[in-house]
């Protein structure tokens, strides 16, 4: 008898357990993301967070050389023994460097929302923290630039200082006398005036190399200690500056002289799978104008070409490819593509680079019950 009664108690409180047990039970409510769209509304305790894309610039440096021949050229070899020089006036341009970035920023079209479940991980914040996805506050970073911008460079005038220095005009006191008509008679006056005569080239030639030549002798003088005015200390090396500049100057005159200036503009590129098919022109580039309009002649491309890598087949498993619009239970994020980049000027090839490029990578899911590790 006591028996049957203690498996009786034995049932009630298992019933009694049973019972309870599914009364605190709650149903397992499942994690939903979703495509944002123009109409979403956000219920409470959601959050949204967007795919990245990648976004490519490139800094194109050009500069343009400009040589102009000196007003002495002809005289150079005769006056200073020295046969180099500049022959004739002329403009070039050259690339002289071009680099490759890429950035990434937030990409319009991938908004999504997350309506969290009683079965939803921390699998966001690792995905956040890998980059592989971005909070919705982030902004782009910074502005696109134009394809085939032309700016205008405007032209330097180059001047010889040293040609003002020489004087074009020989100027020499000359005198003469007039007849004045006095109460003793006629008497001569005398009276001065300043005669201007034109210099050739050749006259003015000679006197710059002659100071050239005076110059360098002085400068030997300094450095040997044979001067009788030897300066010291600062006041022989401000001294020695000022030699080497005005000898400059002058000795241009007869070599000509060269300028160099140097240019920026850059060019933003995101890339898709339609642009990728061919290359996408940046700019039109001339050795004699620079950069130019495209129906402008002598103009080459400069080209950025993109050829993306193809994705390893064992990730293919892991979720559906590009056009995920709404999942349940698993965080859609971008796994992003290794792609080959070149710059081209015509048939040259002006820089490489390899970059992942996650627009043209894919797009998978990552169940919300698979916790990442830290």
């Amino acid at each position: 008898m006591m028996k049957c009664l203690r498996c009786d108690r034995i049932i009630v409180w298992c019933l009694l357990l049973g019972a309870f047990l599914t009364a605190c039970q709650q149903p397992l409510i499942p994690t939903r993301v979703l495509r944002v769209t123009e109409d979403q509304e956000l219920s409470e305790g959601s959050f949204v967070y967007v795919l990245p894309r990648t976004v490519v610039r490139v800094s194109l440096e050009i500069t343009r050389h400009t040589e102009r021949r000196g007003p002495f050229r002809d005289y150079t070899e005769q006056f200073l023994n020295i046969s180099e020089g500049i022959e004739e006036d002329k403009t070039w341009w050259e690339i002289s460097n071009l680099q490759i970035e890429t950035r990434q920023e937030i990409d319009p079209q991938q908004y999504y929302v997350v309506e969290p479940g009683t079965s939803m991980e921390s699998n966001y914040l690792a995905l956040s923290r890998a980059g592989l996805v971005l909070t919705a506050e982030e902004e782009v970073a910074g502005e696109l630039g134009t394809i085939h911008p032309v700016p205008r460079m405007p032209e330097t005038p180059l001047f010889f200082p040293g040609q003002a220095i020489v004087p074009a005009q020989d100027v020499t006191l000359e005198w003469s006398y007039t007849i004045e008509e006095t109460d003793s008679g006629f008497v001569r006056v005398p009276f001065s005036y300043e005669k201007v005569r034109w210099k050739d080239t050749e006259e003015m030639a000679l006197e710059a190399a002659d100071f050239i030549i005076r110059i360098r002798e002085r400068r030997v003088d300094l450095l040997d200690g044979m001067a009788e005015d030897y300066p010291d200390g600062k006041a022989l090396q401000l001294l020695l500056e000022e030699m080497d500049r005005a000898e400059k100057e002058y000795l241009a005159l007869f070599t000509g002289k060269t300028l160099k200036e140097t240019f920026t503009v850059e060019y933003d590129v995101i890339p898709t799978t339609a642009s990728i098919q061919t290359a996408t022109i940046l700019c039109w580039f001339s050795e004699e104008k620079g950069l130019v309009n495209e129906n402008e002649p002598g103009g080459v491309p400069v080209a950025l070409d993109i050829r993306p890598e193809t994705l390893p087949p064992p990730l293919e498993h892991f979720g559906e490819e590009t056009g995920i619009q709404d999942t349940t239970d698993c965080l859609v994020y971008r796994i992003p593509d290794v792609a080959r980049l070149r710059v081209t000027n015509g048939k040259q090839t002006l820089a490489l680079k390899r970059a992942l490029i996650y627009q043209l990578g894919k797009t998978v899911c990552l169940p919300v019950k698979l916790r990442m590790g830290e």
